[in-house]
């Protein structure tokens, strides 16, 4: 499994909880399917600080969490980039794999059904997977799925750990030690 595939995934599994079928709501400025959408694009920028703002983190453990998941998508950024600069354009942008789309993986969710009860909402994909978020001050956060606090530490732990292949990985390209993207996929799948 490639990188980014692994990252999306992730995201996925630590954004996926249980739900209820009952609307389906468009994706409006202010709606939960909105907020997904927000969170794909940031994903698919590897942008950390857009990341950030549509995540609730109300405990110690959510907020590292958190944490993970923008640390984590900028160090994917950074190896983009790294990997850009060293092996150009067309290489550097599928060093972390190909033809995984994250609005993909993540308009199922949006375009799926909703249930929204005061300010909790629950987006049930067609799959039966479901995200569950939040409204706090006039905007949905995206909520972690974990079923506890070992829960949430062990997916914190797999945020940590990727991020730090990616660092390495990045590192490595920066230093010339890989001398293509395939190098740096394999390097990144063995760790």
């Amino acid at each position: 499994m490639n990188i980014r595939a692994c990252i999306l995934c992730l995201a996925a599994l630590c954004a996926a909880g249980c739900g209820n079928n009952d609307a389906i709501i468009p994706p409006s400025a202010d709606s939960p399917a909105s907020t997904v959408l927000k969170f794909t694009q940031a994903l698919e920028n590897h942008d950390g600080p857009a990341l950030r703002p549509l995540l609730a983190a109300d405990t110690p453990a959510q907020k590292v969490y958190a944490d993970a998941l923008v640390n984590l998508a900028d160090a994917s950024g950074q190896m983009v980039r790294a990997a850009v600069d060293r092996f150009g354009s067309e290489q550097g942008k599928q060093v972390l794999g190909v033809g995984l789309n994250g609005q993909d993986q993540y308009l199922r969710f949006a375009e799926g059904r909703a249930e929204i009860k005061s300010d909790q909402a629950t987006l049930t994909a067609a799959d039966g997977q479901t995200l569950r978020l939040r409204r706090e001050q006039n905007r949905w956060l995206l909520l972690p799925s974990a079923k506890d606090d070992a829960d949430l530490s062990r997916q914190t732990a797999m945020l940590n750990s990727l991020t730090s292949r990616l660092q390495q990985a990045t590192k490595d390209v920066r230093a010339g030690k890989l001398p293509d993207a395939d190098a740096v996929r394999k390097q990144l799948a063995a760790r």
